[in-house]
This record gives structure tokens, sequence and C-alpha cells, in this order.
């Protein structure tokens, strides 16, 4: 169960892209998201795109669906989210993403849930963007991909 998670800031566009491969696990998560909350080159207010597409497992059960719901709430209260979009194709980890999305409706983020990708660039104003262009535009820091 080979498993890649990636991200990349975007200061041009104030996004955050995250890209999951493989198996999604809770652990792997947590490492990186612990690394964008200690980053410093996140803009105050941005939007995020988590591209679930490629993840053909989600091993990240309540309890760690949960954990990560906290984790993610300091990133909410230190900087102000424009949009959270999530794009998923299989039913397994599409229901996951609405889940997240189910835990945070609390935390007064604006979030969606998407099977196709169009749409959630859409919906966050950056349907004039190609993927390509958006993964090349600015790489994430060294050492920012788990495997």
């Amino acid at each position: 169960m080979k498993q890649l998670l990636k991200y990349q800031i975007n200061n041009e566009h104030n996004t955050l892209f995250i890209k999951s491969y493989g198996a999604l696990k809770t652990a792997d998560v947590m490492q990186m998201n612990q690394e964008i909350h200690d980053s410093n080159s996140i803009p105050k207010k941005w939007f995020a795109l988590i591209d679930l597409r490629d993840t053909t497992e989600f091993l990240i059960d309540t309890e760690g669906m949960k954990a990560i719901v906290k984790q993610d709430q300091e990133l909410y209260d230190k900087y102000q989210f424009a949009k959270l979009a999530f794009v998923a194709t299989h039913d397994v980890v599409f229901g996951m993403a609405r889940m997240y999305q189910s835990l945070t409706i609390d935390n007064l983020v604006e979030l969606q849930v998407h099977r196709d990708i169009d749409p959630a660039l859409q919906w966050l104003g950056l349907d004039n963007l190609v993927m390509d262009d958006i993964y090349a535009s600015r790489h994430s820091p060294e050492g920012a991909e788990y495997e």
C-alpha cells in the first residue's frame, strides 16, 4: 500500500494545493498538516484544493478523522480560509471527505466536496488555471512529500 502525499503553497493565487496518491493514512496527513501549520509562507487569506482523485484507499478511521479535524482547527484559527474544496472520485474517499465536512461544520469553514476537478476549481475561482500550471507554479518545500 504505497502512499504519496504532496502539498504546494501557491502565493500567486493564495492557494494551498494538496495531492494524494495511493493509500491515505492518518499519520501521513497529520505529519503533512504539522509542516503546513509550522510554515510561515501561507498568506493570511487563502484557498485550499485537496485533490484525492488518485487516492485508492482511505485508511483513516473516525478517531483519526477527528484528530485531523482538531489539528486543522489550529490552522483555521491562525489563517483565514476563503474556501476549501475536496475532489474525490472513489465513493469511499468521497464519503470520508463528506465526513470531514460534517465534522468541520462548526468551524465556519466554507467547504465543498466535488467528484470532478473543474467544478472545484470554478468554485474556488481558479477555473482559468489548468492543473499543470497550478502544480508547476510553486513547488513544495523540500521534504514536503510523504511515502
